[in-house]
């Protein structure tokens, strides 16, 4: 195909990137794993996808919206769902509204909840939404917004501290009884799961723990703020495939960037270190990888971590 003469019908990653809502590390990811993408390339390499890969991607996004998995809609085939199209895009009259109604309706009940520190019906909220729908269900479309907004309202000073510590433990002891009830048994691949040095955040470590045994992946939590002299230890001791730590604040990645580095470079050949957090952006990421640390970019969600190959051998 000639770039030149079809410019109009193909937009670089970062364009449909906006344009789907699925990062540019995940389109990569399904452009090799299913070959759902077929993007033509500049003569300098770049990917330039056209308007079939744009239809093909907005069906996707559909699909994923309406509860089903990747595996079930690659599993159609290209060609498929390109013949099926894409929904019409609503105007602005016509708001295009919440994939799951009923978790949207808990996810405001359960924020006043917080912030009028009733932990009963927060546990209300819950009790209703796990016994609604699928665990993955709520966790994406639940549980990781409620974490989300709730610091965005401490932040601007709207929910205060005690509201946001009390709506964090009620989500973890959710997710550890949860966690507490997966068999662990049988799977050959051992995950740590830790906190940065002095990062005492853990609710995404709970959520990453329970996701990984979802995978069917071993996993040994060690909780937050885990120092590294510790971790090389742990290491030591249970030879995991995968060690996972989380840090949300740039300040702490600055302060222990020397102990990550020197962490990394003593694993063993066998063991892959991933960072993930919101303290990872722009060009923190180039610099790490350079030392041997995988990135889990802040854009990847953690229902997206398999598809987007961060956690291939």
């Amino acid at each position: 195909m000639s770039v030149q003469a079809t410019a109009r019908d193909l937009y670089k990653i970062k364009t449909i990137a906006s344009l789907t809502g699925f990062n540019p590390t995940l389109l990569r990811a399904w452009e090799r794993r299913y070959g759902l993408l077929v993007p033509t390339r500049t003569e300098t390499g770049h990917r330039l996808y056209t308007g079939d890969d744009l239809r093909v991607l907005r069906r996707v996004r559909n699909m994923l919206d309406q509860g089903r998995s990747i595996g079930e809609i690659v599993a159609q085939g290209r060609s498929r769902l390109l013949s099926q199209g894409a929904p019409p895009t609503p105007g602005p009259s016509q708001p295009t509204p919440p994939p799951f109604p009923l978790l949207e309706s808990l996810r405001e009940e359960i924020l006043q909840a917080a912030l009028s520190l009733d932990d009963m019906s927060i546990q209300r909220g819950l009790d209703v939404a796990f016994g609604s729908m699928s665990s993955a269900q709520v966790l994406e479309h639940l549980v990781v917004p409620l974490a989300h907004e709730i610091g965005q309202l401490w932040a601007r000073q709207v929910a205060t501290v005690a509201a946001e510590h009390l709506l964090t433990q009620c989500l973890i002891r959710r997710l550890q009884r949860m966690i507490d009830s997966e068999n662990r048994s049988g799977s050959r691949t051992l995950a740590l799961c830790a906190g940065f040095p002095d990062e005492y955040h853990d609710l995404g470590l709970h959520l990453l723990t329970y996701h990984l045994l979802q995978l069917g992946m071993q996993v040994l939590y060690l909780g937050p703020a885990v120092p590294f002299e510790d971790l090389a230890v742990a290491v030591q001791m249970r030879r995991p495939h995968l060690v996972m730590l989380s840090v949300s604040r740039a300040s702490l990645l600055e302060v222990h960037k020397p102990g990550l580095v020197q962490f990394a470079q003593s694993l063993p050949p066998e063991t892959r270190l991933l960072l993930g957090g919101r303290a990872l952006k722009g060009d923190e990421q180039s610099e790490l990888k350079r030392y041997g640390v995988a990135v889990w970019p802040p854009e990847v969600s953690l229902f997206q971590l398999q598809e987007a190959d961060l956690l291939a051998q």
